[in-house]
């Protein structure tokens, strides 16, 4: 399977590629992106959960041969209720 990789700055300004798994777009903010802006969500193929991603912070996108786990409704759910725990 193909997904996609970016090269990303994070809200803490750290640089680096990312494997992901895009699941939604939508014009939000929140804690980390606290200006109104276009967020896209996705599974964090590395870390293996799921993260929200500006998408003016995105600076080059790949497409990238990787074994990120397809992100299924009851995947997505397990991934969100651990973070809320604490878990990832």
């Amino acid at each position: 399977m193909s997904n996609p990789r970016k090269d990303y700055t994070n809200h803490r300004g750290e640089r680096a590629w990312r494997h992901i798994l895009p699941l939604s777009i939508a014009f939000d903010n929140n804690q980390w992106h606290p200006e109104s802006q276009w967020i896209m969500e996705a599974v964090d193929c590395d870390k293996n959960a799921i993260r929200d991603f500006s998408l003016a912070s995105i600076h080059e996108w790949r497409t990238h041969r990787t074994h990120c786990r397809k992100a299924t409704p009851r995947h997505r759910d397990d991934l969100k209720s651990n973070a809320k725990r604490g878990i990832l």
